[in-house]
This record gives structure tokens, C-alpha cells and sequence, in this order.
């Protein structure tokens, strides 16, 4: 993956005549469902809160409204989760810390090239890093990490204020391989959100 930005960015500078843009964007992210697979005999309450994060993409404009480039997503959150053991006389109480870092190739297509409003559709697919601290109360803190896949996909509109400046909002989705290994955790996790972005041209 770092070949492929390394050989897109070279090639946009070799070209002047290419438009290179910056796409930064601050995000709020709701889990669509949980990402967990308890056995069946726990009642378990599951507290998900909001994945608050970051996106940034370097968009090399090949024409046509078409930008192609390397992007970079972090995701963090907190899950409360409390699970009722039917054999004892106490709850577990768990905390699941998780930082997650998305490094893939997007694609973006921006309907409108002119004018103040320009919306767009972007998608992205790449490889999710991922690093869970769990803690359970009164017992201790367990840490594991992984890697698996990532797919984003996204709507948009930008206003321009300039030629080379422009404020947007956004609604992103996110589907990814957990790639954590443990026997509670499901195969793939999805959420919904929404961001606030910031572009640069040059």
C-alpha cells in the first residue's frame, strides 16, 4: 500500500498540470449492530457508544470530476458492557477500549467540477488495524491486537469559498473484519456517520 502512494504522488508531481487535493474530516460514527457473540446463556446489556475519528485523503484529480488516492481513517471508542452470569451472584462488568487505524486506496467522483456546491460519492477499501484493551471490574485488563480488512464508502457536499479551499459535510459507511482474535467478537462490524470536512486545492 505504501508502493502505490509513494508511485501516486510522484506521478502528480511529475504532472504539473495534475490537481492534487487534501480532504481532512472529523467524524462521529454509530455501530450498526454490536460487534460481539456471546454464548447464548449470558444476558448481556451492551452499552455502544459513538466511535469519534478522523479521515484524511490525497486526491489526485485524474479528470472528469475523478480523484484517486491514498487515505488514512482513525476510529475511537468505548463499549460498557455488562453481562449477568446465571451461576453466580454478580454481574461482570466489561470496558472494551478500541483504537482502530484504516490505511486503503479511495476513489472519489464529484458530480459538479464548477460552481460554489459540488457534491460527490467516494469509496475506499484497504487494510484495518486494530487495538482492544478490555478490562473487567475487579479482575484485571487484557490487551490484544490485529489486523483485517476495510471498506468505506461515502456521499457528500462541498461549498467552495474559494478555488482552493472548500467546508463540506459528509455521510460515511463503514464495514470491516473485526481482526482481533477472541471467541466473544463477530467476523465483520458496521456503523453509520456522519463528518464535517475540510479541502484543500493546490
Amino acid at each position: 500500500m505504501r508502493r502505490i502512494a509513494v508511485v501516486l504522488l510522484l506521478a502528480a508531481l511529475a504532472a504539473g498540470a495534475l490537481e492534487v487535493g487534501v480532504t481532512l474530516s472529523a467524524r462521529g460514527l454509530f455501530a450498526l449492530e454490536a460487534p460481539y457473540s456471546f454464548d447464548s446463556f449470558w444476558d448481556q446489556a451492551v452499552e455502544t457508544g459513538v466511535r469519534y475519528g478522523f479521515g484524511f485523503m490525497l486526491n489526485l484529480h485524474l479528470g472528469g470530476g475523478f480523484a484517486l488516492g491514498p487515505c488514512v481513517c482513525g476510529t475511537f471508542f468505548t463499549d460498557d458492557i455488562s453481562l449477568d452470569d446465571p451461576y453466580s451472584d454478580y454481574d461482570h462488568d466489561y470496558a472494551y477500549d478500541w483504537t482502530e487505524f484504516f490505511f486503503g486506496l479511495g476513489a472519489r467522483y464529484d458530480f459538479v467540477t464548477k460552481g460554489s456546491y459540488r457534491p460527490w460519492v467516494r469509496v475506499a477499501g484497504g487494510y484495518l488495524s486494530t487495538d482492544l484493551t478490555v478490562t473487567e471490574k475487579g479482575v484485571g485488563t487484557t490487551d490484544s491486537s490485529g489486523g483485517g480488512w476495510g471498506a468505506e464508502a461515502g456521499l457528500g457536499l462541498d461549498l467552495y469559498m474559494a478555488d482552493y479551499f472548500s467546508v463540506g459535510v459528509s455521510c460515511e459507511y463503514r464495514l470491516t473484519g473485526v481482526g482481533v482474535d477472541s471467541e466473544v467478537l463477530a467476523d465483520t462490524a458496521s456503523a453509520l456517520g456522519a463528518g464535517v470536512n475540510l479541502g484543500f486545492s493546490f
